[in-house]
């Protein structure tokens, strides 16, 4: 018994259109929640600072960030 014989559906376009599908809805999922995250952080800090100072504030300066990236960076060994 073949139920897509039956339903008169090739395998290959069902799984084609099943592909399609779970994907436009994965990156639809995704999409919108990403968007409501960003809006609702952005909603919530417009208030002021959401720790209340709790956290000091703190920035890196593109030198410093620079600087930690090579720091953090395995050395090659020296050749011979």
């Amino acid at each position: 018994f073949d139920p897509l014989s039956t339903l008169s559906i090739r395998p290959l376009n069902l799984s084609v259109e099943v592909l399609l599908l779970v994907l436009v809805e994965s990156l639809l999922v995704a999409g919108i929640g990403g968007a409501l995250g960003l809006l609702l952080a952005k909603l919530f800090s417009l208030q002021g600072d959401p720790t209340r100072g709790l956290l000091p504030m703190s920035s890196c300066s593109v030198r410093e960030t620079w600087t930690m990236h090579r720091w953090a960076t395995p050395m090659k060994p020296p050749h011979r």
